[in-house]
């Protein structure tokens, strides 16, 4: 006997043909239950996305984000660009080692190494990422 997918529709008897509708219409609804999760979760997503960018935006703190692995500057909030005393572009795509006296350039880029590495867990908060401070230097030459 045919496997009951290979066979012609006409040739299946009635409970066939019943017991496959069933089956499409349970897939139907799993596939329905499945698409208004999926729609629910981009809504949550986005108003996600909205409050964090405002919070990251707006915050009073200077937030820079860096890249672990090079060092590079990736991105900044606006208390970043008054605390450093440099527009974004300033800012971003330069070493983070630029936001430092010179003198001290080595230290933090040891420090940032440790703080970074997972395997010490330090500095770390499964909330706020590495977060650490530092003596900086702003455009004007002042030691904060």
């Amino acid at each position: 006997m045919p496997w009951k997918w290979d066979m012609k529709d006409e040739d299946k008897d009635k409970e066939q043909l019943i017991g496959e509708l069933k089956r499409l219409r349970r897939r139907m609804m799993k596939l329905k239950i499945s698409e208004i999760r999926y729609k629910r979760a981009k809504k949550i997503l986005k108003k996600t996305r909205e409050k964090y960018k405002a919070a990251f935006e707006y915050a009073k703190d200077p937030i820079l984000w860096i890249d672990a692995k090079s060092g590079f500057i990736i991105n900044c909030n606006k208390s970043a660009e008054f605390f450093w005393e440099k527009k974004r572009e300033e800012l971003v795509g330069h070493h983070q080692l630029t936001l430092h006296p010179l003198e001290k350039a080595e230290y933090y880029l040891q420090a940032f190494k440790i703080q970074t590495d997972k395997r010490y867990n330090f500095a770390y908060n499964e909330e706020k990422g590495f977060s650490y401070e530092a003596e900086i230097i702003t455009k004007s030459g002042k030691v904060i």
